[in-house]
């Protein structure tokens, strides 16, 4: 729901990052998969922009990808029902706010639809995987040490959380 013209939004996203980039401006793009309602056509549209975005080299884009968090009281949660009805999302955690378990791994524990359930869920990492070469060598290079600095070790540390 950031916008209701998804394509101009992406557009203006593709302009003003190329603008950034042309003037040497590091600048990131935060991105949340597993989203309620999130399925393998979207994940697929979601890397085919970023594929295309990864031809653009040296780069100052720095893709932040993340797992989607619940939090008590968000948009989502108020319509927990209508996500699992109308997708076949699953929030498994429950109230995890309220339990002594770890509580970052407890928010993430969503299936965004159907389409993702079982080890589908994991889909966006393996496919995010197969892009972290390029998306290394698509950066200029003070961009790069920036990242792995900044951003790398976090993406790693969060997947061997993940894979533990």
């Amino acid at each position: 729901n950031k916008t209701r013209h998804p394509e101009r939004y992406l557009q203006q996203f593709r302009h003003i990052s190329r603008l950034l980039t042309r003037h040497r401006i590091m600048h990131r793009a935060n991105v949340i998969f597993n989203h309620p309602g999130e399925t393998r056509r979207t994940l697929e549209e979601t890397f085919s922009f970023m594929d295309q975005e990864l031809e653009e080299s040296p780069s100052y884009l720095i893709w932040a990808p993340h797992g989607y968090m619940h939090f008590p009281g968000c948009a989502v949660d108020d319509q927990r029902e209508w996500y699992q009805s109308e997708f076949g999302a699953e929030f498994n955690s429950g109230d995890w706010w309220k339990d002594e378990a770890d509580q970052y791994e407890a928010s993430m524990q969503v299936v965004p639809s159907r389409d993702l359930s079982g080890d589908g869920v994991r889909l966006w990492v393996s496919m995010m995987n197969e892009r972290l070469e390029r998306m290394r060598t698509a950066l200029a290079p003070e961009a790069r040490a920036f990242a792995a600095r900044n951003y790398f070790r976090e993406w790693l540390d969060d997947t061997r959380r993940q894979n533990a």
